[in-house]
């Protein structure tokens, strides 16, 4: 686990998980917490929320590399054998993801998709 990494996500969730995520760092409790309620909600603040349609989403890796994706990224999942890593980023998106977000760039990019898969969104906030 790499609580800097997760700790950045404060900056682009909205108000009301604020506190929340910051408890992270102190609480492997309120930490699966957080994680397992990636598949009712996502905590984003919607104005740096971009939804992808399902023809959009097939393009994913381009549309994250285009917003400045690094390489690699780090993976907050409540899929367990795949929470807490850092992996290629292409590699990640080959992954069944649900309830995950990909911590691409700390603090300005990530990716989400909801608990059924349909759900997915970019977040990114520019510098």
């Amino acid at each position: 686990m790499d609580a800097e990494t997760e700790l950045s996500l404060v900056d682009l969730v909205d108000i009301s998980h604020k506190a929340r995520l910051r408890t992270l760092s102190g609480s492997k409790r309120g930490r699966k917490k957080f994680v397992n309620d990636l598949y009712h909600h996502a905590p984003f603040d919607g104005r740096y929320v971009w939804e992808l349609s399902y023809s959009e989403s097939f393009d994913t890796y381009a549309h994250l590399v285009n917003c400045g994706a690094l390489d690699e990224c780090y993976l907050m999942s409540a899929r367990s054998e795949i929470d807490g890593v850092t992996m290629r980023l292409e590699d990640a998106l080959a992954e069944p993801l649900e309830a995950t977000i990909l911590i691409c760039i700390p603090g300005r990019l990530a990716y989400y998709t909801g608990e059924d898969g349909f759900e997915r969104w970019i977040v990114r906030r520019s510098p």
